[in-house]
């Protein structure tokens, strides 16, 4: 390299940061897992990313694992946010009675779909019984379960202002 000390000191460390945004580091979690990372339709899987700035794939061979792409920092707090979401992932079931179900899914899913992506969460109507269950981490299912009152909520005052409720 040539130019001023400071100068090449600085290129070197550029190329350093290449370099190690080039490695990757793999983790070993169970392919059953995989799914709570990325999420309903990859919602958790882009805001690790995102905030992270790594990448993140999955292997199933020659062992199940998480891939993590980016510089030594980014890869460090990519495997903290995973380490978060999979330590708080559980199931919560919410009353909701069944007149609510169709409207908190929404024209082809689309409020469901809303409130998973708002929440990072997953979103389902129980059929048989009249809940709502609820799949993340406390603090998500908290806020999911905000937005389905909410729309509770739009749903009552639009069927006492005489909508349809659709």
């Amino acid at each position: 390299m040539t130019g001023t000390p400071e100068q090449r000191s600085a290129a070197w460390k550029l190329v350093k940061e290449l370099i190690s945004a080039e490695e990757e580091e793999r983790v070993p979690v169970p392919a059953s897992q995989h799914r709570s990372i990325i999420g309903a339709r990859g919602v958790s899987i882009s805001q690790i990313e995102r905030e992270s700035g790594a990448h993140i794939s999955f292997e199933v061979e020659p062992a199940e694992a998480m891939v993590v792409r980016g510089t030594t920092t980014q890869r460090k707090l990519a495997i903290e946010l995973v380490s978060d979401v999979l330590a708080g992932e559980e199931e919560e079931q919410f009353y909701v009675e069944h007149r609510y179900h169709g409207y908190l899914i929404g024209p082809g899913g689309s409020r469901v779909r809303e409130i998973e992506q708002a929440t990072v969460t997953r979103v389902s109507c129980n059929d048989e019984e009249p809940v709502v269950v609820v799949y993340g981490s406390s603090k998500r299912r908290d806020a999911a379960w905000e937005l389905i009152k909410a729309k509770m909520d739009e749903y009552d005052e639009d069927r006492s202002s005489g909508g349809t409720g659709a």
